[in-house]
Parts: structure tokens; sequence; C-alpha cells
């Protein structure tokens, strides 16, 4: 028998970085019945031949979806959401229920700023973090109002991260300043880049201000070592023992480019260059390191 219009629903489902054509490849069978009895198209683009002037991140790329529009006319280009014309371009929830008031929406996320921003009504919202695994991010905050050390004060301070086992600890001029336990995150220290300064899920820079010798370790500091480190970028002795240490980025010149130092302005990727790591062991296979521009 034919449904009734009570008893149809529709389901739409949306992952970050899903490839169409690798999703046609794996081993999804839940997917594939919903592909045969449902409707599907492998050309949806957040970033359309008209318009291609902003990244391919969320803010942007959740809006287009959800509104239909790209960033022109929803005016979302980063993860702020500055400049969002929701009011003229909703959410398609809102617009559903102009069309059709005893419609019933739900809305799960496991992103809150979609229900945060663009989401503007639904009768079912909830947003369901993901479980923390292997290879997915985990933030790690604190105010600087909270700080008794003055962060602006136009002087160099020494910070440092730790990941040990399942805690993420930050550190400001030696002394710990937060911590985030319960996380199981195996990132393998490799690859063509590392961004310094910047949360490459935002696609813009987050630090304002300037870098200069930074580390990157394959072990955990001792709290000795981080704090005797925390020293030496005042003007003390190297005496922490360089075991472990994978590349180490100066931001001076090397002999065949320019006698200037080279460091960041700001580091709001205006200066266009990269700065090659040095080497910590000539017994390393590792490739050179490069940052990008930012």
């Amino acid at each position: 028998p034919e449904e009734t219009r009570s008893q149809k629903r529709v389901l739409i489902i949306g992952m970050d970085g899903t490839r169409p054509d690798a999703l046609l490849k794996a081993k999804t069978p839940t997917f594939d019945r919903l592909i045969r009895e449902g409707a599907f198209t492998d050309q949806a683009q957040i970033l359309g031949k008209r318009y291609q002037k902003n990244d391919t991140i969320s803010g942007p790329g959740w809006s287009s979806i959800l509104t239909g529009v790209w960033a022109d006319k929803h005016g979302v280009h980063d993860n702020h959401f500055k400049g969002k014309n929701y009011e003229l371009f909703p959410h398609f929830f809102k617009r559903l229920k102009r069309e059709r008031p005893d419609a019933q929406t739900v809305s799960l996320v496991s992103w809150e700023p979609i229900h945060e921003f663009i989401l503007s009504e639904a009768d079912i919202t909830e947003v369901e973090a993901l479980p923390r695994s292997k290879n997915q991010t985990a933030d790690l905050s604190v105010s600087a109002s909270k700080l008794k050390i003055d962060t602006r004060d136009g002087q160099w301070h020494h910070l440092l991260a730790v990941r040990k086992q399942d805690e993420l600890q930050l550190f400001l001029d030696g002394k710990q300043i937060a911590s985030l336990s319960g996380v199981d995150l195996d990132f393998a220290l490799g690859g063509d880049f590392y961004y310094l300064g910047r949360d490459s899920r935002a696609g813009q820079t987050c630090f304002h201000g300037q870098l200069d010798e930074v580390r990157i370790w394959k072990r955990a500091l001792t709290p000795e070592e981080i704090a005797q480190s925390a020293k030496v970028a005042a003007g003390g002795v190297q005496t922490v023992d360089r075991k472990g240490l994978l590349a180490e980025y100066t931001f001076e010149s090397h002999p065949e480019s320019d006698t200037q130092e080279r460091q960041f302005a700001d580091t709001a990727g205006q200066t266009g260059q990269s700065f090659p790591a040095r080497a910590i062991s000539p017994t390393s296979s590792l490739k050179l390191v490069e940052t990008g521009t930012g």
C-alpha cells in the first residue's frame, strides 16, 4: 500500500571528509541498502563552479549543505561564523516547517556549532559527543584571565604540551596550567608538514604573536626536564637530554639563504615562507620536515 504522508521519512547523513568513490568501495551494507531504496547522488558539492572562494572546512561547508546556498549568500567563511546570514538563508528545517508545520524534525550532531549557529528550530536536538579514540583530536584550553603569569607583557614565554598515556598536560614557563584526562590518542609524528600556531580544523591561524625555538619530541618530558626547558628559554644553559627530539625549528636563516634572522612577524600566514627543521640525528631516516605558511 502507498505510504501516507505521516509514514514517510527523510534521513540525511553527513560525515566530514567522506569521498563518494571511497564509500562505494567500502563494505557498508547499511549504506548500500539505503542507497538502493532511497535517493543518492555523488555530485553534491560544497563548492561549485560559480563560487569557490572559501575553504572546505566545517563552518562554510555545513552551512552550504544545510541552507542550500554558497558562502557568498549564507555569509560563513570560517568556523567563527562571522557574517552569518541565516535570517535570509536559513537551515532547511525552517523552510520545511513553513510549508509543512506538522512535519517532525530531528537533528543529531557531533559538532555542536551546527546547533549553536546554523539550526534555528527543530522538534528534537541532541549533541552526541563522539567517543575519543585513536587518531582523533582533543582540545585542551585555559583562560588567560585565570593565570598568574602575564602572557601579554611583551616578553618571551615557554609553552609546552605533553601527552603521556591517557593524559594531556599544558605547561607555561615550567608550571602546569591545565590538564585533560581520559584521552586515547595515537598520532604518528611524521608526514610532510607540521602546522605551528594553527588549528588545521579551523583553516586559520589561531596564534598571533611570535614563535621561536620550537621543538617536537617523540617522548614525554619529565617534570624536571620541563622546568629545565623553561629555564633554557629564559636564557639558561641547555642540559635536557635530547634523546627523542624529532624536530627543532630555530626560525633562523640557513647559509644558502639570506643572512637575516627569519622569524614569524606574526603567525597569520602573511610571510609566505616555510622553515626547514634542523636535522636531529645523522642516522635518522626522516625526511626534511617543513612547516606550512601558518
